[in-house]
């Protein structure tokens, strides 16, 4: 998975990170936290509309998607002054797809403003193989022209992704604050804290290396300044920012990719 940088934000931004020990904490930056540029968001990863370990096999019980039957379809999207057509959707994959993921992905789609190619996710869960994501009208035709390639479909799959969180053991901070000042934790240490490791265990696509603060374990810590540590961008003026011990400091790690 290819990082997804936060914008400059006047809105809440979720993000999490992984300590010294394994643990992962989420982060809310509220309206003025300072956000690492390298930070994955709670969104992209941990409230994704791709399925954990388990998770398919419910939606295939309770016919949230059925085999044979597809709901996806293309549709014009307006972007700026140009209509795109695309798709978007989530697809169970006939045997072999999977591996051939360039013919899915040709042709490319990219979103008119940034230029960027349009997400597209391969993974495995339950026994079988998935893709979900923005296809291409000529990618989402190739995939529904013989019945073994798409196996059954919908725009969306529907997962209790609030909830999902709730059956983790995370540390939490949250920024309240305006002035680039440090997140500070907003409730108690879990006893057995959430680990990247039973992260990936549920996980069934690839996530990339989340960022880390290697200097200290979470437990440890009330107040966590990002600036001190990474390079990170604020929605406010980051030449000012107080530091972890209450201190006020000139410049910061405020770098662009």
């Amino acid at each position: 998975m290819q990082p997804d940088y936060p914008a400059a934000h006047s809105m809440d931004v979720e993000w999490f990170a992984v300590d010294r020990c394994g643990h992962v904490a989420l982060f809310d930056g509220g309206e003025d936290g300072p956000v690492p540029w390298a930070a994955d968001r709670v969104e992209d990863v941990l409230e994704a509309s791709r399925p954990f370990v388990g998770e398919l096999d419910r939606c295939l019980r309770e016919r949230l998607i059925v085999p044979g039957v597809h709901r996806s379809r293309e549709e014009p999207m307006s972007d700026v002054q140009r209509v795109l057509e695309r798709a978007d959707g989530f697809y169970l994959l006939g045997p072999g797809l999977k591996m051939n993921s360039d013919r899915i992905r040709t042709p490319a789609l990219s979103n008119a403003r940034t230029g960027r190619p349009e997400p597209l996710t391969f993974g495995t869960a339950d026994g079988r193989d998935w893709v979900e994501g923005r296809l291409s009208p000529e990618s989402w035709a190739w995939l529904h022209e013989v019945p073994h390639r798409c196996l059954g479909c919908v725009p969306r799959l529907a997962l209790y992704k609030k909830a999902r969180l709730q059956t983790f053991r995370f540390s939490r901070y949250e920024n309240d604050r305006y002035g680039n000042k440090p997140y500070e934790k907003c409730e108690e240490d879990p006893s057995q804290p959430t680990t990247l490791e039973d992260l990936r265990r549920v996980i069934t696509w690839p996530i990339s290396p989340p960022l880390v603060f290697s200097a200290f374990c979470f437990l440890e810590r009330k107040f966590i300044q990002p600036l001190q540590w990474f390079p990170s961008q604020t929605w406010s003026d980051a030449a000012l920012w107080m530091d972890e011990e209450g201190n006020e400091r000139e410049g910061g790690a405020l770098t662009e990719p």
